[in-house]
């Protein structure tokens, strides 16, 4: 059983490597620029908007980017939110911290629990 779940995770990792290097060659070589956003807004300058560009490595070729990425994702840092502006590592553990014991896995189990009680309810009625 070991040999079998170790022969699959190592057959997962060059997986998921491959399916991360197609989707972020799919999303590079699509049309379009993620700082567009910037470009229909008259308040950003194009001088700005190119230091930006710069700052984020967009100036580099994609698979330079895909490789600095994954780097980076190995290292655990996950980036910076443009919405919080705060890293998104740090995000995830308050978001973490902030959900209520018991929400989640838990509801599941309690579905059955009240299908059965369901049925003891219609059973008595009868």
């Amino acid at each position: 059983m070991g040999r079998y779940v170790a022969r699959r995770f190592l057959i997962a990792i060059p997986t998921l490597l491959i399916i991360s290097f197609v989707v972020y060659a799919i999303l590079a070589l699509a049309p379009g620029d993620p700082l567009a956003q910037f470009a229909a807004n008259p308040n950003v300058p194009p001088e700005v908007r190119e230091k930006i560009r710069v700052s984020l490595g967009l100036d580099q070729p994609w698979h330079i980017q895909y490789v600095k990425w994954l780097l980076a994702l190995l290292r655990g840092d996950f980036g910076y939110s443009f919405g919080s502006h705060s890293p998104v590592a740090g995000r995830q553990s308050r978001s973490r911290r902030r959900r209520k014991p018991g929400s989640g896995a838990p509801s599941a189990r309690k579905t059955p629990t009240w299908a059965v009680a369901a049925r003891r309810s219609a059973d008595s009625k009868r």
